[in-house]
Order: structure tokens, then sequence, then C-alpha cells
């Protein structure tokens, strides 16, 4: 019995969300919901997806 490529990206996905998805609930867990939020507002705006209006843009 030889996996073949897409069994074996299956299967590590699946493992990968698994993991992911019991790691995230233990630190959630851990560090309570407000700091989960502020962690996630800060991730957002990092990246650029944050709600709020951008005011440099609407200067020009």
């Amino acid at each position: 019995m030889n996996p073949n490529r897409e069994q074996l990206f299956a299967v590590g996905v699946v493992l990968g969300v698994t993991v992911g998805l019991i790691i995230g609930s233990m630190v959630a867990l851990r560090i309570g919901d407000e700091a989960v939020e502020a962690m996630r507002r800060t991730v957002e705006r990092v990246i650029g997806h944050d709600d709020r209006p951008k005011f440099e843009l609407l200067l020009q």
C-alpha cells in the first residue's frame, strides 16, 4: 500500500487543521477572550484589514 501524493496532502491538511484548532483553543482559553480580540485587531491593523476609515486617504 503506497499512498499517492493526493492522499498524503489530504492527510497533512486534516492533521494541520486539527492540530491548529486544538492549539488555538488552548491558547484562547489560557489567555482569555479580551487578549485574543486585542491580538486579532493588532494583526488586522498590521496586515491592513482594519475596519476603520483610512484618514490619510481622505486628506487627498
